[in-house]
């Protein structure tokens, strides 16, 4: 609705008047449905008329966001973007909520979002070709769309198949993107709760010199930025955790302590890491390995763990705690 590239593109205000008048119908014909409000990116001033003017009636107000750059640092530190549009549009909705009296939550669905700036025209069927530096990106999103599981609900990659897409094929098969194994990842191992971590750890700057994207407005003033982007999660019993853990630093090593709040007996622990030598490695037809998960145990101690997190690497720590 908001886009300038949209057939029947609307102003905010347009937008309001026409959706509420939709929504009264589709409420007249089921009082059950929910409802989504059209947002941008969450920070702009399309999102706060819209939240303003259909917060009575909507259960779920979608944002909208792609990143990407072939500078390292630029694209895997862009995700930073996904925390302060999270943060601005919840800021939105709460005062929008405030000042209106409304009662009933509205939710955020993220529900476009991905890497892209490769292939952006019809020519190349938008094909895109993931590197490992786009799978760290990738992982940040998700890392971020957990911290905020409060109100985020719906979080939808676009898209699937071939198109800026995990899963590439062809008719002779298909090959598994870079981009794919977080998404696997994240989907098995992590756990329903989430919990708050405390991050002491080297911090990474990007100037705007530096900064290389046809997307995003400048990030360079969201950082300094954690080199070691984390989420932590746990299941309801309490004994199964999942730590999630992206090293965006292009080239030191992490060696960490991971401390528990309470006392803990760790009996199990397995490592998965996705990396390679380069962080431009990508997999394809011919090499469609070139990017994997690799699986290992975890080297236990009484207490504390010490782990070293690879410098451009995905790793997510699957705790058995009694």
């Amino acid at each position: 609705m908001y886009g300038s590239w949209q057939i029947g593109r609307l102003s905010a205000e347009d937008y309001v008047k026409k959706a509420r008048e939709f929504a009264k119908v589709m409420k007249w014909t089921d009082p059950s449905i929910q409802l989504v409000g059209c947002g941008e990116t969450g920070w702009t001033e399309w999102d706060q008329t819209v939240i303003a003017g259909l917060a009575p009636l909507i259960d779920y107000y979608s944002l909208h966001l792609y990143t990407g750059s072939d500078d390292y640092y630029s694209n895997v530190l862009a995700p930073a973007l996904v925390d302060f549009a999270l943060e601005s549009c919840r800021a939105t909705i709460d005062r929008v909520r405030f000042s209106q009296q409304i009662s009933h939550p509205i939710h955020i669905a993220f529900d476009e979002w991905n890497v892209w700036y490769r292939q952006r025209s019809a020519e190349s069927a938008l094909e895109e070709r993931y590197n490992l530096a786009d799978a760290l990106a990738v992982s940040s999103y998700l890392n971020s769309f957990v911290r905020h599981s409060d109100i985020v609900k719906m979080a939808n990659l676009a898209q699937l198949v071939n198109v800026i897409a995990p899963i590439f094929t062809s008719k002779e098969g298909l090959f598994l993107q870079t981009i794919y194994h977080p998404l696997r990842l994240y989907a098995e191992q992590l756990q329903e709760v989430t919990l708050d971590a405390y991050v002491d750890c080297k911090q990474l700057t990007l100037t705007a010199d530096q900064e290389k994207s046809r997307w995003s407005p400048s990030i360079a003033a969201l950082g300094p930025f954690n080199a070691l982007d984390v989420t932590v999660t746990r299941d309801s019993t309490g004994h199964e955790f999942a730590l999630a853990v992206v090293n965006r630093d292009l080239e030191q090593n992490h060696t960490t302590t991971i401390q528990f709040a309470d006392p803990t007996i760790i009996t199990r622990g397995l490592v998965y890491e996705v990396n390679a030598p380069d962080p431009a490695s990508a997999n394809s037809f011919e090499q469609p390995d070139a990017v994997i998960v690799q699986e290992h145990q975890l080297e236990l101690e009484d207490g504390n763990i010490t782990y070293t997190f690879p410098a451009h690497s995905l790793t997510i720590l699957r705790l058995h705690i009694e």
